[in-house]
């Protein structure tokens, strides 16, 4: 390649490389925000939600298990907390296709 075809070349890929970048919309979706696309809601139907129930089911009966031994100690209130009540917010209380 000559020394006008490299000159070109990249004065091409320069001009192109600009173009995408500024034609990259770059307004807000406020209003759009608060909904989650159809692929984010199959996602969490058919993957998140039965993977969280598995797990909220696990918490549970670690909670259960240790509840003699956390009771003692004080420190029932905050297992609870950490190992049903979030475990089962995460799974049931929650929009599809919404994960915080």
């Amino acid at each position: 390649m000559n020394k006008f075809g490299k000159i070109t070349l990249i004065l091409t890929s320069t001009i192109l490389a600009t173009t995408l970048v500024m034609a990259t919309p770059t307004t807000s979706h406020a209003g759009r925000r608060n909904q989650a696309s159809v692929g984010m809601k199959l996602l969490d139907a058919i993957l998140v939600r039965p993977t969280s129930l598995v797990v909220a089911f696990a918490g549970t009966g670690l909670y259960l298990g240790t509840t003699p031994l956390t009771g003692l100690t004080g420190y029932a209130d905050k297992t609870g907390k950490y190992l049903f009540s979030k475990p089962w917010e995460y799974t049931a209380g929650r929009p599809l296709g919404r994960w915080n």
